[in-house]
């Protein structure tokens, strides 16, 4: 584990990629941890962790992937439940996205996600964290917990699309 993470996201993306492991062996080659973290704006106790995985092509298609990955997002219930009875919250909660590796390297707005979990809400049809402004700051401070320097993972954030990205993002939300 990179040793400049604070130490309880160290320990929660420790916990969830063995949970991964265990529920999808050999599924996530790559992982990294983006948003507060990145931007070094973390808050202990208060800040949730952003993580990207990328899955293995090696599991398109199989039957049992959405439900082991609503498995690795429950995973987390009695880690968070923990905290919450000491008082912390539900902080340190991995909220993840999900890409095949084969897609990385492609421009952001190409890439289909596979799906994401953010607090207690499971999304089997894609990803908001999947965007322009996401992967600009996986690039500029993202750390790799998986797979390689993120520098290495040849992400296209596609910079000439930032600035209508936020601009379509601000009107519709």
């Amino acid at each position: 584990m990179d040793p400049t993470l604070p130490k309880d996201v160290a320990y929660a993306v420790g916990a969830y990629l063995r949970s991964a492991d265990q529920l999808l062996p050999g599924a996530v080659t790559a992982c990294a941890v983006g948003g507060s973290i990145a931007l070094d704006a973390y808050r202990p106790g208060r800040s949730d962790i952003d993580v990207i995985a990328v899955l293995s092509d090696e599991w398109k298609g199989h039957r049992s992937l959405m439900a082991r990955l609503r498995l690795l997002h429950l995973s987390q219930v009695p880690r968070l439940t923990a905290r919450a009875a000491r008082g912390m919250g539900f902080s340190a909660c991995c909220n993840t996205v999900f890409i095949w590796g084969s897609e990385v390297a492609h421009p952001v707005t190409q890439i289909r996600p596979i799906a994401s979990h953010v607090g207690e809400v499971f999304d089997s049809h894609g990803a908001f964290d999947v965007n322009p402004v996401i992967w600009k700051e996986l690039v500029d401070g993202g750390i790799s917990i998986r797979g390689g320097p993120v520098s290495d993972w040849g992400l296209d954030p596609e910079p000439g699309e930032l600035r209508s990205w936020v601009a379509r993002n601000l009107r519709e939300y």
